[in-house]
């Protein structure tokens, strides 16, 4: 067993921000990672195993789990994969481990794998008798096994009133199925105008001429706000605050004043990027941004067949999906599990949350 540290860990620069809760944080040192979960757990079913990964780099891997709680199937899957994994380094930490031990198709886009960079979520999820995954050098943890409702979960919900935690989860949801839809619903009122002419709804189409096709123009804005983003990862601080100015203000007005774009595409695609931060997981975030994107295009070209037809794609691939143990994507809806669905739909007590078997 590996002996807690005497000194608390520092901060965590990568941790999300929450309403509530604890500051404390996942450092790139695997015994202060290990010693924040024991704080939570001080039980002795809490198990530590320690694996060297990487023929050159020698990297500490530990997995973490409840002995009398984790599911059997996913801890000899994770213990077989790391034992038989063959490579020289883990350059790239947890990624590196993930792309090494779970095959899966480079172009479906919904991750597998849950990171946190918290020590609370971390030992939550072990509670609920699921594998943890530390990797040293690694200022986060894996959690397996994980389907699509677990990413749409957040900490904030468990540090709130039940009512309220619930709350925050509902408009979630909401801003979730709002991003997904918004830009695609928007070129169809477009195309057909007549749906909504005669109705409240009819101020949502353009009073202005375009040239540029609608679904072009929420293309060109997706790929434009991507560049914006990465362009400020290497902006200094000092700077951040002028590039938020010119990019909000002087680039959007005259992107509308020259015609390339019209207020509407470029208010919708404005509230598409800003609530993209209410999706704790940026890995489903960039899921679901593909997943607009394909709707956009195919909508754009082929009209409301071309909605219908890329909507039943993404559900198809979603549901085809696999979690890292082989388990389907969309449990416990498929198959139906009503429990085990209630207790990841809804924020509810957390010693009830405990007791379910979400396996």
């Amino acid at each position: 067993m590996l002996e807690p540290m005497k000194r608390v860990a520092p901060k965590n620069q990568k941790k999300k921000k929450v309403l509530r809760g604890a500051h404390d944080g996942f450092v790139e040192t695997l015994v202060i990672n290990t010693s924040l979960i024991r704080r939570r757990i001080r039980d002795p079913h809490l198990v530590f195993e320690m694996n060297s990964v990487g023929d050159i780099s020698r990297t500490d891997v530990v997995i973490a789990y409840m002995r009398n709680k984790v599911d059997k199937k996913t801890l000899d899957k994770v213990k077989n994969s790391i034992k038989a994994l063959k490579t020289d380094a883990l350059t790239m930490g947890d990624q590196s481990l993930v792309e090494s031990i779970h095959s899966y198709s480079s172009f479906n886009p919904f991750p597998k794998v849950r990171y946190t960079g918290r020590p609370d979520v971390a030992a939550a999820h072990i509670m609920e008798g699921k594998v943890i995954i530390l990797v040293d050098n690694t200022p986060t943890a894996l959690i397996l096994p994980t389907n699509i409702f677990d990413f749409m979960q957040s900490v904030d919900d468990y540090y709130m009133p039940v009512i309220t935690g619930n709350y925050l989860r509902l408009i979630r949801y909401i801003v979730f199925f709002t991003n997904l839809l918004i830009s695609p619903l928007f070129i169809l009122f477009t195309d057909n105008p007549q749906w909504i002419r005669e109705s409240a709804l009819s101020f949502l189409l353009p009073d202005v001429s375009y040239t540029i096709p609608i679904f072009l123009q929420f293309i060109i804005l997706e790929i434009a706000l991507d560049g914006l983003n990465l362009a400020s990862l290497n902006t200094p601080d000092a700077l951040g605050t002028s590039l938020s100015i010119i990019g909000g203000l002087i680039l959007g007005d005259f992107a509308v004043t020259t015609g390339w774009f019209i207020p509407h595409t470029i208010l919708y695609e404005a509230v598409i990027a800003i609530s993209s931060f209410d999706q704790p997981s940026i890995e489903l975030t960039y899921a679901f941004k593909f997943s607009r994107l394909l709707l956009v295009f195919l909508t754009g070209i082929f009209g409301l067949w071309g909605f219908i037809a890329s909507s039943i794609i993404i559900i198809v691939i979603i549901t085809l999906t696999k979690t890292f143990t082989g388990e389907p994507y969309l449990y416990p809806l498929i198959p139906f599990n009503a429990n085990a669905l209630r207790h990841l739909l809804f924020r509810t007590r957390i010693r009830d949350k405990q007791k379910v078997d979400t396996k």
